[in-house]
């Protein structure tokens, strides 16, 4: 089993146009875990439907576990105050991963909050504070239960969850990195947000992807390269985040030679 901690996983601009897209929806009451008689259903908000979540999955959570994902479904749950849920597991199947992003107002002191998330290993039940802008990555076979912050806070406890399968071509992964019977547990800081240095650096990278995009001329390698190969770059541009980026950029291109940019196209060795 693996339970794998990301701190502050968005950087600012992604985080607020997150809660953009989810303040254009709406809640519905009545989801639970297992429906059960020991629990009192909470609000839930389809998220299926929101291009921005799938993007998400797409260039944040699948690069940083190494893994590609078919999408069972996305929601977010809303829990307040009175809400009761019980341990359960999200599937039985073995290639099942469970994201869990908190978006909500909890940042520090979370003992005065509550609303941790619960697990149970080894005959012992476990927890992890519900930190905003925190993710947890998780089997969907381990048996865990969410819990409403305390009646004090006044506050709506908000987690976004990717229910995903790892595809078929991942599969050698899981049984090389995995073992059933033993624990992974892992925390993972990103300081992309606070580290005003590398933001520097990664808004010269940006520029320097416009420029080599925007310029007709062949000043790039590979040499005699046309203006189209760099199309698929203009996607990747188009995202502000990528000024705020906190990994180097790698770009490969039809012939499968790698390349990485800094202020032209560099061949890596």
């Amino acid at each position: 089993m693996s339970v794998h901690i990301y701190d502050n996983f968005l950087n600012e601009y992604e985080f607020k146009q997150l809660l953009t897209e989810i303040n254009k929806r709406e809640y519905t009451w009545g989801h639970s875990g297992v429906k059960g008689d020991n629990e009192y259903p909470w609000l839930t908000m389809n998220l299926d439907n929101c291009e921005y979540a799938h993007h998400i999955l797409n260039t944040k959570i699948e690069p940083i576990v190494n893994m590609k994902f078919d999408t069972e479904r996305i929601y977010l749950n809303g829990m307040m105050y009175g809400s009761q849920s019980a341990f359960h597991t999200d599937s039985n199947k073995d290639n099942a991963r469970t994201f869990l992003y908190f978006i909500h107002e909890c940042t520090y002191d979370a003992d005065k909050y509550g609303g941790y998330f619960y697990y149970k290993l080894n005959n012992e039940i476990r927890c992890i504070e519900p930190i905003q802008n925190r993710g947890i990555f998780f089997n969907g076979n381990i048996l865990h239960k969410g819990v409403a912050f305390d009646r004090c806070t006044g506050l709506l406890r908000q987690s976004i969850a990717w229910k995903l399968n790892i595809k078929t071509d991942n599969q050698t992964f899981i049984t090389n990195n995995e073992t059933s019977n033993t624990e992974n547990i892992s925390v993972m800081k990103n300081t992309s947000i606070t580290d005003n240095t590398q933001i520097k650096s990664d808004k010269q990278i940006h520029q320097d992807i416009l420029s080599i995009i925007d310029d007709g001329y062949d000043n790039s390698y590979p040499p005699n390269s046309s203006l189209d190969r760099f199309k698929p770059l203009m996607e990747l541009t188009s995202y502000k985040h990528i000024q705020n980026c906190d990994k180097y950029i790698n770009i490969c291109f039809e012939n499968e030679e790698e390349y990485s940019i800094s202020k032209t196209f560099l061949k890596k060795t």
